[in-house]
């Protein structure tokens, strides 16, 4: 399998796992097929309501194959930032994380091996447990955490 068939696999899994949650929460797949070839997916919501008002949420997923072992891994970064043509809020500054860093650093979350964590997987059946494994944490932690909803414990 090439790189680009595995990048595709991956985006197509990713979206049969948690694209309909993502979605319903309001967060939709940036349509950018030069990114999807090299292994990177974003999925952005504006917010339009509440603390970050006139900002944008982002799941980034960075998706990396090794084709000499048919293995493949991945993390999920989060970011949030101003919306596309918009500057940020006075007092508001950028933020970019990788979601197990955020489950170790702020929430004390560690049910994961290390807070630079990749998921790996070795088949579709891995894959697929993965991503629902990395999608139920995003849904709980990121997703509330990006918006405002969820404050860290820890500050």
């Amino acid at each position: 399998m090439t790189t680009t068939d595995a990048h595709d696999r991956f985006r197509l899994t990713l979206l049969t796992v948690v694209g309909t949650a993502y979605t319903a929460a309001g967060y939709a797949l940036d349509d950018r097929p030069t990114q999807w070839a090299g292994g990177l997916f974003r999925f952005l919501k504006p917010f339009e309501t509440g603390a970050y008002s006139g900002m944008m949420g982002t799941l980034e997923y960075q998706h990396l194959y090794y084709p000499e072992n048919d293995i493949g891994r991945f993390r999920i970064s989060i970011a949030r930032g101003a919306l596309p043509g918009h500057t940020l809020p006075v007092g508001m500054q950028p933020v970019r994380r990788i979601l197990t860093g955020l489950l170790w650093g702020d929430f004390g979350v560690r049910i994961l091996p290390d807070p630079e964590y990749w998921w790996s997987y070795d088949g579709m059946t891995e894959l697929g447990a993965a991503l629902a494994e990395s999608g139920q944490l995003t849904i709980a932690y990121a997703m509330p955490w990006l918006s405002g909803e969820l404050e860290s414990p820890r500050g």
